[in-house]
C-alpha cells in the first residue's frame, strides 16, 4: 500500500531523548518543590539542601539567624508531617492543647487544609450547592480528557484513508471504528482478512468504507513499511497525554475539594459532638464539687 492512502490524523513526532530527560528532571524538581509547598506551607528546606547541595554550606553561623532558622525548620517541619498550616510554633503548641483539651483525633483536622482555621481553631462551613458545583466540574474535566487520554495510550493509530469519510483505528492485527463516530461498531482482523470466505465487498458494506480501503488494511496487516508507518504514528500521538494531563489534574483537585467539603461536614459534627461531650463533663463536674462544698445538717447545727 502506497503510503500516500492513508495518513495520521494529527501529525506529531515524538519528543527527542535528550529534551524528554530535560522535561522529566525540570517536571521532578518543579514537582518536588510543589509538594513541600503544598505540604508544608513553605519550601524552605528543600531551598535550603539545595544551596547546601550548590554551596557546601547550609547552617547559619550567627546565632540570631540560626535560633531564627531553627524555628523555621521545626515548624515547617511540623506542618509537613502533620498537614497542617500553622504560620507559628505558638499556633502549634495552641492547637496540640485544643486536640488534649477536647481528645480530639487530629486526622480529621489535617484533611481539612483551607477548612480548618488553626488561628481561631474553627472550622469554615461548608454547603451543598458547593459539593454539588465540584461535583459537576470534576465530572466535566474527567470527561474532557477522555478523548486525549484514548488517542494518547491506544496502541493503534487514529487515520483517515484517501477518499474516505470516516477516521478508523488501525492496528498491527486489526482495525475498528473510530470513537465518537455515527458509523455502527465494528471489528476488521487479520484472521478476518485470510479466511477463505472473507469477500471484501461484503467487509465494505458492513464498514460503510470502500472495498479497496478494505483491501489496503487487509494488506497492512502484512506489509512491514505499512507496520513501520503505523509505530510512527501511535509513537507521535502520545503527546496527546499532555493535552490530556491538565485536564485529570484539575479533574482530581475538583473530587479532592468535593470530597474536603464533605469532610469538612463530617469534622464539624464530630467537633460538635466533642464539645458537648466535653460540657457534659463539666457541668457534672461542677455540680459534684458543689454538692461537696454544702454545708451538711449536722454541721450547720453545730455551727448554731
Amino acid at each position: 500500500m502506497d503510503e500516500s492512502d492513508f495518513g495520521m490524523n494529527i501529525d506529531i513526532s515524538g519528543l527527542p531523548g535528550p529534551l524528554l530527560n530535560m522535561v522529566i528532571l525540570v517536571v521532578s524538581f518543579l514537582g518536588l518543590r510543589l509538594f513541600f509547598h503544598y505540604r508544608a506551607g513553605t519550601s524552605y528546606g528543600f531551598v535550603s539542601r539545595l544551596y547546601a547541595l550548590l554551596a557546601g554550606r547550609s547552617e547559619y553561623q550567627d546565632d540570631t539567624l540560626a535560633e531564627f532558622w531553627r524555628r523555621n525548620k521545626e515548624l515547617e517541619r511540623f506542618n509537613a508531617i502533620f498537614n497542617f498550616k500553622a504560620k507559628s510554633l505558638e499556633d502549634a503548641h495552641k492547637l496540640i492543647k485544643w486536640f488534649d483539651e477536647y481528645d480530639l483525633d487530629h486526622k480529621k483536622f489535617a484533611r481539612l487544609k483551607v477548612w480548618f482555621d488553626i488561628e481561631k481553631l474553627e472550622i469554615k462551613k461548608a454547603t451543598r450547592t458547593q459539593a454539588v458545583s465540584f461535583m459537576f466540574l470534576g465530572i466535566v474535566l474527567a470527561l474532557a480528557s477522555i478523548p486525549s487520554l484514548d488517542l494518547g495510550i491506544k496502541n493503534a493509530a487514529l487515520i483517515k484513508f484517501k477518499d474516505e469519510s470516516q477516521s478508523i483505528w488501525l492496528g498491527h492485527d486489526r482495525a475498528y471504528n473510530a470513537p465518537y463516530s455515527l458509523s455502527k461498531d465494528w471489528l476488521l482482523t487479520a484472521q478476518n482478512c485470510t479466511q477463505k470466505t472473507f469477500i471484501a465487498e461484503s467487509a465494505a458494506n458492513e464498514t460503510q468504507l470502500k472495498t479497496e480501503t478494505i483491501a489496503n488494511i487487509c494488506d497492512s496487516f502484512t506489509n512491514t513499511s505499512d507496520a513501520a508507518r503505523i509505530d510512527e504514528i501511535i509513537k507521535g500521538q502520545k503527546i496527546f497525554l499532555v493535552f490530556a494531563l491538565p485536564f485529570i489534574v484539575f479533574a482530581i483537585a475538583s473530587f479532592t475539594e468535593l470530597f474536603r467539603r464533605l469532610t469538612a461536614v463530617e469534622a464539624a459534627t464530630y467537633l460538635a459532638e466533642k464539645k458537648r461531650i466535653k460540657a457534659e463533663a463539666n457541668e457534672q463536674s461542677s455540680s459534684a464539687n458543689a454538692r461537696n462544698t454544702e454545708p451538711t445538717q449536722e454541721t450547720s447545727e453545730v455551727a448554731s
